[in-house]
């Protein structure tokens, strides 16, 4: 495969270095594979299902490359995960739901993802765990509305970038929920109707980024605003407010 053709250490099925060795593979004090950065090698390919049976696999980071198809099941449900990036490939599908309990950073930015963000998005990281802090699948193709879920997503979530893609409707009022939010960034789809104020209260006290430009947002622009005491970046053109 283009995986083994790529690499000069390890990767070859007859290889017999130790793994933890290999280019991009990363092991723990026992041996086992904690992580795989093959970021920006060029690799053409699709993601192996093997890969789900490194048990002690934390983070897999491949962005910058050429990999296509789906992510496999098995990996979307792989107990273990922490960090998995897999931005500027040409993935394809929809938006996976990961179960793992611990994942912190979720990056499916740019890519070749359709269809609808699922109804039940706060499953991701598994029910009723807050450990998820970076969610970003800007820069794909998908529709359909934002769930009132998201409101769920993680209170511990930080980053919440659904910019670049073809989402409408309004945006759900518990958005506010998510009091540590760093960075909002919508901008770039068919949103419309009011912002929702949970967005401006005062205890969204970490809120510094705010993009919403490029929608059809509607309104006045919020007073409210000024209720966000570290906000540094707001980008509110190209809508329709009054």
């Amino acid at each position: 495969s283009h995986w083994s053709k790529k690499f000069t250490v390890g990767w070859k099925i007859d290889s017999v270095d130790d793994v933890c060795i290999w280019d991009g593979i990363e092991c723990n004090s026992d041996g086992n594979v904690v992580s795989l950065d093959l970021s920006e090698t060029g690799l053409f390919a699709t993601i192996p299902t093997e890969l789900a049976s490194l048990a002690h696999l934390k983070n897999v980071y491949l962005s910058n490359n050429q990999i296509y198809q789906k992510i496999p099941a098995v990996l979307v449900n792989h107990p273990s995960l922490i960090s998995f990036d897999i931005s500027y490939n040409y993935i394809t599908g929809n938006v996976p739901i990961f179960t793992s309990n611990r994942l912190e950073v979720l990056n499916l930015s740019h890519n070749q993802l359709i269809g609808r963000l699922p109804e039940n998005i706060n499953l991701i990281g598994g029910k009723n765990v807050n450990t998820l802090l970076v969610f970003d699948v800007s820069g794909n193709q998908i529709d359909g509305t934002i769930p009132s879920s998201f409101g769920k997503i993680s209170t511990r979530l930080i980053e919440l970038d659904l910019s670049n893609n073809r989402l409408g409707g309004t945006l759900p009022s518990n958005l506010g929920d998510l009091v540590d939010l760093k960075g909002v960034f919508l901008s770039n789809n068919r949103l419309n109707g009011r912002l929702p104020f949970s967005l401006m209260r005062p205890n969204m006290h970490q809120l510094t980024d705010i993009f919403i430009s490029d929608n059809k947002f509607s309104g006045t622009v919020p007073d409210a605003f000024s209720n966000l005491p570290q906000l540094k970046n707001l980008f509110i053109g190209e809508n329709i407010f009054t």
